[in-house]
């Protein structure tokens, strides 16, 4: 009996020892994520058209508090070719969040993949990626009519991000971008010639950024043919002002700017 119960003794202590031995060589990984941070923020696969809001928060976390976040790398794919790649180094913490804000998707279709990986001050790592297929749709061709009559401010110039509220010194029609847009005129570019989005996007990239755009008559009626574009709340609108109508009458003066928007 006294063998029996050595025996056991001897082997309860070997699995005690085997259990602590398995408990100390099992490192405790640390984890990424791509997070949902609101409108805009990719954080699982999805599609996107070109000219969509896209940006991406990924959050990292220490789950050992012997093993700190030391780096964290990133990667953007588009069809198998590397676009760029960053590490960021980390003074050893415990959580690290990396924000990019959302921006235009300026790439055509095809599929755009983001990785990353979160390396500990003991080399042990944890990766997360997402798969963004991107679809360049081709442009509606919409037709636009801005009208000032008499003193009141210009209307239908709203979801543009623009505003008619004075005419120009020269008697020319004077309109500017509001709070927060950007308004570009565009030379050099066909209105017809721009199909997709990525077209359109270059057109304002590549348009002259200016405070007001003062070239329509308000005193006669014209043919025109300028193209300009703004970006605002997340969209880029390009438009083609094909014709400036001027129309006099015994209450004031009507003027209504037309063409057509994509």
């Amino acid at each position: 009996m006294k063998k029996l119960t050595l025996a056991l003794m001897c082997l309860m202590g070997m699995l005690f020892i085997t259990s602590c031995s398995d408990d100390k060589d099992d490192p405790k990984l640390p984890t990424i994520e791509f997070v949902n941070a609101g409108e805009g923020y990719v954080y699982q696969n999805t599609e996107v058209y070109s000219g969509e809001m896209v940006g991406f928060q990924i959050k990292a976390v220490a789950t050992d508090a012997n093993d700190l976040l030391t780096s964290l790398y990133f990667k953007v794919i588009y069809n198998n070719e590397v676009l760029g790649d960053t590490t960021i180094t980390l003074d050893k913490l415990t959580t690290y969040t990396y924000t990019a804000a959302p921006e235009p998707m300026d790439l055509p279709g095809g599929l755009v993949t983001v990785e990353t990986t979160v390396k500990t001050k003991k080399n042990n790592t944890a990766t997360a990626k997402v798969n963004i297929t991107v679809i360049d749709a081709g442009l509606e061709v919409n037709d636009f009519s801005w009208v000032r009559a008499g003193g009141t401010p210009g209307t239908g110039l709203e979801q543009f991000g623009l505003e008619w509220k004075s005419n120009a010194k020269e008697v020319k029609a004077k309109i500017v971008p509001v709070e927060g847009a950007i308004l570009t005129v565009v030379e050099g570019v066909a209105f017809g010639d721009v199909t997709t989005q990525l077209d359109k996007m270059d057109a304002f990239n590549n348009g002259t950024p200016v405070e007001k755009f003062h070239e329509v008559s308000c005193e006669a009626t014209h043919d025109y043919n300028y193209v300009i574009a703004t970006a605002y709340n997340g969209n880029i609108y390009l438009m083609n002002i094909t014709k400036g109508t001027v129309e006099t009458a015994a209450a004031g003066t009507t003027v209504t700017i037309t063409g057509q928007w994509k």
